[in-house]
């Protein structure tokens, strides 16, 4: 029920395609039936991989599958089972990873300071969501600074600047995360409302 959101009374006598219809990810088309795939085949079978399975609510979840036919020790099929695990936070964490490594990588490769910059901002925005970002900088006078930025305006940039979340001389600063910006009061409170920026995080 969790992973369908097909409540059991309503998917009882459904068919299978119907309460888990499996999908490649890339295509979007739906792949096989695991039920006729093992009949057809008369093996255990996995399904290709990225797939995602549409739940009833809309929501497309990346899933891990197999099949496998049931026998009677004289050999006529006697059922299948099928096994379907929620692939979410295993593909999550993948993908971080990955994003790590290109970071990684853009990092060895740079020739200049922007370039890390730049790779750093697409690695915060793929791996985090955000749909803006910035670095920020403590400069020689203890001011925090903007050094690159994805969608902001200049006239948030310029609201912003200047003020930080944590004491210059902080040594061990924990993230700030504010998940409701609607009630943040002053200079900075004014510049999310007009940015229509509704939460952030600084790190």
């Amino acid at each position: 029920e969790r992973l369908t959101a097909w409540p059991t009374a309503e998917a009882v006598g459904r068919s299978l395609p119907e309460v888990f219809p499996i999908a490649n990810a890339e295509t979007g088309q739906l792949v096989e039936d695991p039920v006729a795939k093992v009949l057809r085949l008369g093996t255990v079978v996995g399904l290709a991989n990225h797939t995602v399975l549409r739940s009833k609510d809309g929501r497309q979840i990346p899933i891990d599958d197999s099949a496998a036919p049931i026998r009677h020790l004289d050999g006529p099929l006697h059922g299948i089972v099928l096994v379907f695990r929620d692939a979410s936070e295993r593909k999550r964490v993948e993908q971080q990873q990955q994003r790590l490594y290109q970071l990684v990588q853009a990092v060895n490769q740079a020739r200049a300071l922007p370039e890390i910059y730049d790779s750093a901002l697409d690695a915060i925005s793929q791996s985090l969501g955000a749909d803006r970002c910035s670095i920020l900088q403590l400069d020689d006078q203890g001011v925090m600074r903007f050094k690159a930025w994805r969608n902001l305006s200049d006239s948030y940039r310029q609201a912003v600047e200047g003020h930080s979340p944590w004491n210059p001389q902080e040594k061990d600063a924990q993230p700030v995360c504010i998940e409701d910006a609607n009630g943040t009061e002053g200079e900075l409170g004014q510049a999310l409302s007009r940015e229509g920026i509704r939460g952030l995080c600084f790190i």
